[in-house]
């Protein structure tokens, strides 16, 4: 199985890890529409057995306010065209559980200009968590200890 999660803004993180190498996480930074679409279809070419995470965009009194950022937008339009069965979750879920603290634990949080590598990777915790990957939590039963 091979979970991809998405941070999608003007700068994307993305983030890689399947059951068939456990103990590795592929992370990278983009600021590229294309080069994100090229990113994920070459991780999910011919295969069957790839989950998609992706942050839900919200469109809030705050983002109104500021400067709206329709490459969030843009990207998951696409996402859900191209991928549909992908799966949403907002901000609030990852980052409430999948804190600094976990991601260190795992070994997965990468110091970036941005952060958002580490929210992608926040996104993979937490479906991870909700799937009940065995790997996953057998690791983070060492955080609770």
């Amino acid at each position: 199985m091979r979970y991809i999660a998405i941070d999608p803004g003007v700068v994307t993180g993305v983030v890689c890890w399947g059951t068939d190498f456990p103990d590795t996480l592929e992370w990278h930074e983009l600021d590229d529409l294309r080069d994100v679409a090229r990113w994920v279809r070459a991780r999910t070419a011919f295969r069957d057995d790839v989950t998609i995470v992706t942050e839900k965009f919200q469109i809030s009194a705050r983002t109104i306010r500021g400067k709206v950022f329709y490459d969030s937008l843009y990207f998951n339009g696409w996402l859900s065209i191209e991928f549909p069965d992908r799966i949403e979750q907002t901000p609030a879920q990852a980052k409430g559980f999948a804190t600094d603290k976990v991601l260190k634990h795992l070994g997965w949080f990468n110091r970036t200009k941005d952060g958002h590598a580490n929210d992608a990777a926040r996104h993979l915790v937490y479906r991870l968590v909700k799937d009940r990957e065995p790997h996953v939590i057998e690791a983070l039963k060492g955080l609770a200890e």
